[in-house]
C-alpha cells in the first residue's frame, strides 16, 4: 500500500474515493436505502425501541476501531454533538422503527425522501443555508411524492397513515441532525458516528428495558446480531460517508443527493421480500426522481467574502480555499487530510454550495 510521511493522510487505495464527495453521499444512500426493508423483516421479532437501540449500537461499535479519543476544546461543539445524539440517534430511529412497523419497506423507503424537505426547510430557517429556486422546486416535487404515500384509502375516504406520520417526524429529527453534524469541526466522521451510536444506542436500550417490559433479554441472538449488522452498514458506514460528504458540499446538497436512497430500498423490498409496487409507488417515484434531477441542475456563483478563521476538518489543497503550508514538502501532501489550519480573509467569485466555508446568504 502506498505510504506518505504526512500524518493523517488516507491510504492511496481510498484516495480515489476521497476525491469525490458526491460518491460518498451516493454510497451512503445505497447503504441506508436498503435498511427499511431489512428492518421491516427484523421488526417481525424485535420491538421498535429495541431495534433502534441495536441499530445504533451496531453503528457505534463498527466505527469504534477507527475513532481516536476526541479532543474537543469548544463548548459549542458539545451543543452540536448533543443535538445530533438527541435528534439523530435517539428520536429519529425510534420514530422510524414505529413507522416501518406500520407500513411496508418500499413505502417507508420512499417516505424517507421527506428528510431532504426537512433539511432544506430547517437549513433555510435556522442554519443560514442559501436556498435557490431549483431547490424550492425540488422540495415541491419531493413533497408531492411524499403526499402520495402518506394517505390510505378507507371506506370513509382518504385518511392519513399513522406510520407515514411517524416517518415524517423522523425525517425532521434527522434534518436537524444533518445540520448539527455538518458543522461539527473537531470530530472526524468516524468519531461523530461512534459517539452518537454508542450514546444513543445505550440510552434507547435503557428506554426499551422500561417501555418494552424487559423483552430485550428474550430475543434470539441471531436476530440481534442481524440488527447489529444492519446498524454497522446502514447507520455506521453510511453515516460516516454522509458526514464526510456533507462537510464538503453542504448539508442541503448532500441530503438531496442522499435522496436516491429510497430507490435502493424499493429494489430490496420488491426483489428480496416480494412487496407489491403499485401505481401510487410509481407516481411517487416519478416525482422524487424529477426532484433529484432538478436539484442536480443547480448552479450558484457570486462574489463573496471569507472572514479570517481557524478550524479543523478534512480538506485538500486544490479547492481554492486551502493555501496554508505544511512542514513537509507540498508534493507529499496528497489528497484529503485533516489538521487545524487558518484561513485568511479573502474575496473571490466561484460556483459553490452552502458548505463548511460558505454560510453566507
Amino acid at each position: 500500500m502506498f505510504q506518505t510521511k504526512q500524518k493523517n493522510i488516507p491510504p492511496y487505495s481510498v484516495m480515489i474515493l476521497y476525491k469525490h464527495p458526491l460518491i460518498w453521499c451516493l454510497l451512503s444512500a445505497f447503504l441506508f436505502g436498503i435498511s427499511p426493508a431489512l428492518s421491516k423483516w427484523a421488526l417481525g421479532t424485535i420491538k421498535p425501541i429495541s431495534m433502534a437501540a441495536f441499530l445504533y449500537l451496531g453503528a457505534g461499535l463498527a466505527t469504534l476501531p477507527f475513532s481516536k479519543k476526541p479532543q474537543i476544546t469548544q463548548k459549542k461543539e458539545w451543543a452540536r454533538i448533543l443535538g445530533a445524539i438527541l435528534f439523530g440517534g435517539i428520536l429519529g430511529p425510534i420514530f422510524l422503527m414505529y413507522g416501518i412497523q406500520e407500513i411496508g419497506g418500499a413505502r417507508s423507503a420512499l417516505l424517507l425522501n421527506f428528510e431532504s424537505v426537512a433539511t432544506v426547510i430547517l437549513g433555510w430557517i435556522f442554519f443560514r443555508e442559501h436556498i435557490t429556486f431549483t431547490i424550492i422546486l425540488s422540495v415541491f416535487f419531493v413533497t408531492i411524492g411524499g403526499l402520495c404515500l402518506s394517505f390510505s384509502q378507507e371506506q370513509a375516504g382518504l385518511t392519513l397513515n399513522i406510520g407515514a406520520l411517524y416517518i415524517i417526524v423522523a425525517c425532521f429529527c434527522w434534518g436537524l441532525d444533518n445540520h448539527y453534524t455538518a458543522v461539527i469541526e473537531q470530530l472526524t466522521p468516524a468519531q461523530s458516528t461512534c459517539i452518537k451510536g454508542i450514546c444513543a444506542g445505550l440510552f434507547n436500550l435503557l428506554l426499551a428495558y422500561f417501555l418494552e417490559t424487559d423483552v430485550i433479554f428474550s430475543y434470539d441472538i441471531g436476530i440481534v446480531l442481524f440488527a447489529f449488522l444492519i446498524g454497522a452498514l446502514s447507520y455506521g458506514a453510511s453515516i460516516v460517508l454522509y458526514i464526510a460528504g456533507a462537510q464538503q458540499i453542504g448539508a442541503t446538497r448532500a441530503q438531496l443527493i442522499f435522496a436516491s436512497a429510497p430507490y435502493w430500498g424499493i429494489l430490496t423490498a420488491v426483489l428480496l421480500f416480494q412487496e407489491s409496487f403499485s401505481s401510487i409507488h410509481l407516481a411517487a417515484t416519478g416525482c422524487m426522481l424529477l426532484a433529484l434531477y432538478i436539484q442536480n441542475k443547480e448552479s450558484h456563483g457570486h462574489e463573496h467574502i471569507h472572514t479570517q478563521m481557524t478550524h479543523k476538518h478534512w480538506h485538500r489543497h486544490d479547492d481554492d480555499h486551502h493555501h496554508h503550508h505544511h512542514k513537509t514538502p507540498s508534493t507529499e501532501v496528497l489528497g484529503w487530510h485533516i489538521h487545524e489550519h487558518e484561513h485568511n480573509e479573502t474575496s473571490h467569485i466561484h460556483s459553490h454550495y452552502a458548505d463548511i466555508h460558505h454560510r453566507h446568504h
